[in-house]
């Protein structure tokens, strides 16, 4: 391959890894604020309706709550990967390693290749676009479940409200 040709897939394959860590900072922001809002509509509704006695409120409830859960399962800490590790560069530097060997090998890292001479093999190891998308994937499923949860929940307190209203 041309030099030319390794310095465009090299910026490629690095700028969708960062392009995966703004989509997983897009996310984190939903769930932070979908989890706000989810404890506020449960404070308010806890502290407003003290004395309600009917199943379909604490259903509500209980479904605010596993909205929560779920939210702060997809917010944990994680560490994310990112290429080139600079301790790795710098040692692959220092070995003496040519420039255009270490933006091949930073290629194979991200994309998984086993041999990145060959990019019509098959990848064996799982490369850090592929770990990271699947992360990404995970954390996005989480938010979609969390948000069904607080849908339902909210309709479950707020049809508790008009039809068993307390005097």
């Amino acid at each position: 391959m041309k030099d030319e040709t390794i310095e465009m897939v090299y910026q490629t394959v690095r700028q969708s890894v960062f392009a995966q860590l703004r989509n997983l900072a897009n996310i984190d922001t939903k769930i932070s604020i979908i989890a706000g809002f989810n404890a506020l509509i449960f404070i308010l509704s806890w502290q407003l309706y003290p004395n309600v006695q009917n199943i379909l409120f604490f259903f509500g409830l209980g479904l605010l709550i596993l909205s929560l859960a779920l939210l702060f399962r997809a917010y944990r800490t994680q560490i994310w990967h990112v290429s080139p590790n600079p301790q790795s560069l710098m040692k692959r530097l220092r070995e003496g390693k040519e420039i255009r060997d270490i933006y091949l090998q930073t290629i194979g890292d991200i994309a998984g290749l086993a041999d990145v001479n060959d990019l019509k093999s098959e990848s064996i190891k799982m490369g850090i676009y592929r770990l990271n998308k699947k992360r990404i994937e995970r954390k996005a499923s989480l938010l979609n479940m969390s948000t069904r949860f607080l849908f339902w929940g909210l309709i479950g307190i707020g049809i508790s409200r008009i039809f068993f209203s307390v005097p």
